[in-house]
């Protein structure tokens, strides 16, 4: 798949938060996935508008940068709230 050009500079200058989102889409829709079992097989699924990157990155930048300026980006990771629900703005 061709991504936009906008979104594909995007992506590559947030490699991190790209590679967390697309982490959460493997484990919610590819059964292939060894963390499907946890997830997608739960019924665990995201924010539809979060089908695109650029949309998740609105979303979460400030608290992602937030949050990697405190912690450190290796120690940020996209956690939900309640573990049996879905990844939504709201439970992030």
């Amino acid at each position: 798949m061709v991504m936009p050009k906008k979104e594909h500079s995007l992506a590559k200058d947030n490699h991190r938060l790209y590679r967390i989102w697309a982490g959460m889409k493997t484990r919610c829709n590819n059964p292939n996935s060894a963390s499907y079992y946890h997830y997608g097989n739960r019924g665990i699924t995201y924010d539809k508008r979060w089908e695109k990157f650029k949309n998740f990155y609105d979303d979460l930048q400030e608290s992602y940068y937030k949050h990697v300026e405190e912690y450190g980006e290796k120690d940020t990771s996209i956690d939900r709230i309640d573990t049996d629900g879905n990844y939504e703005l709201n439970n992030v």
